[in-house]
C-alpha cells in the first residue's frame, strides 16, 4: 500500500525481497516511531523522499541494492546511529549535507560502495570528519589523494575498520 498506518511499528524489515524494487513516497508517513528499516538485498534504486518522515530512526540498511543515490533527505535522520550501504556498486551521488547532519551516528559503512568523495557536490572527507560519535567506517576510495586524504585525518583513521580500494 502506498502509506500503511502502524503508529506503533519499530522495526520493519523488507530485506530478501528481490522483487522489491520501488517504496512509495508515502509509505513511511504513518510510521512515526520506526526505528529499525532494514531494505537490504532488495531490489530498490531510490530511498523515497518520505524517508524523513522518520525522525526516531536508528538503523537504516541498504545494503546490496541497486541505489543509485543517497536522497538529501536522509539528512533529516537527526536519530541515526547506523547507515549501511555497503556492496551498493551503483551508487554514484551522496550530496554534499546528507551525512554531516547525521550527528549521532556510530556506524558508516560503504565498502564496495561510493567512491568520489572529493567531486563538486559530493559529500567529502570535512563532512565525515563533522561526525564526532562515528567509531565504525567502511570505505571505498579510488584515488590516491582520497587515501592520503583519509591517512592525515586522525579522528578518520581511528575509525576506519574496512578499506576498499577501487580503481587507485
Amino acid at each position: 500500500p502506498p502509506a500503511p498506518s502502524c503508529p506503533d511499528l519499530l522495526t520493519l524489515l523488507l530485506c530478501e525481497n528481490h522483487r522489491l524494487s520501488k517504496v512509495p513516497d508515502a509509505f513511511f508517513q504513518c510510521m512515526p516511531r520506526l526505528r529499525v528499516l532494514d531494505l537490504s538485498n532488495t531490489a530498490i534504486e531510490r530511498l523515497p523522499v518520505g524517508i524523513a518522515a522518520l525522525p526516531d530512526l536508528q538503523h537504516l540498511d541498504v545494503s546490496r541494492t541497486n541505489l543509485v543515490a543517497l536522497p538529501q533527505e536522509v539528512g533529516a535522520l537527526g536519530e541515526l546511529r547506523f547507515l549501511q550501504l555497503s556492496w551498493t556498486p551503483r551508487l554514484r551521488a551522496v550530496p554534499s549535507g546528507a551525512i554531516s547532519s547525521l550527528l549521532q551516528l556510530r556506524a558508516l559503512h560503504m565498502y564496495s560502495s561510493f567512491a568520489d568523495w572529493e567531486a563538486t557536490g559530493a559529500a567529502s572527507f570535512d563532512e565525515l570528519e563533522r561526525l564526532w560519535q562515528l567509531r565504525s567506517l567502511d570505505l571505498t576510495l579510488q584515488t590516491v589523494e582520497a587515501l592520503r586524504r583519509l591517512a592525515a585525518s586522525a579522528q578518520l583513521g581511528a575509525s576506519t575498520r574496512r578499506l576498499h580500494l577501487s580503481r587507485c
